[in-house]
This record gives C-alpha cells, sequence and structure tokens, in this order.
C-alpha cells in the first residue's frame, strides 16, 4: 500500500501543479505498478489517460513505453 501510496501522490501533484508531461508519466508509472499487483482494469484506466496525454503533447516514444509497460502486465506468470 505504500508504494501506491507514493505513486497516487506523485500524479496528484503533477497533475495539480499542470505538469502535463509529468502527469502522463506518473501515470504510466502508476499503470504498471497496478498491473503488476493484477489490477488490469486499473492499470488500463491509466494506460488510456497516459496515451491520450503523450498523443495529445507530442510524446510519440512514450508511446512505446507504454506498449511495453503493457505487455509486462499481461504476460504469462
Amino acid at each position: 500500500e505504500g508504494a501506491r501510496a507514493a505513486f497516487e501522490e506523485s500524479l496528484r501533484l503533477r497533475e495539480r501543479a499542470g505538469f502535463v508531461a509529468g502527469t502522463g508519466a506518473a501515470a504510466l508509472a502508476l499503470a504498471g505498478f497496478e498491473g503488476e499487483q493484477g489490477r488490469v482494469e486499473r492499470a488500463d484506466e491509466l494506460l488510456a489517460w497516459a496515451r491520450e496525454i503523450f498523443e495529445r503533447v507530442g510524446m510519440e516514444r512514450f508511446l512505446g513505453i507504454a506498449d511495453e509497460v503493457e505487455r509486462s502486465f499481461r504476460a504469462p506468470a
């Protein structure tokens, strides 16, 4: 629970500060964590949000990273 709280706090602070690129990166990091914890639905929501941000601000490289994160938690154990 401590790790999740830290990821969520990072996301909140970046969003509150208006740091759009950082918000996408934090959403991506939290998505990876949630996926690893088996909370795939929440991870999917965060990934969709992160991808939308990356597309909007021209962070195409991060779209590939989002794909890697998604593959990591969808891979068979």
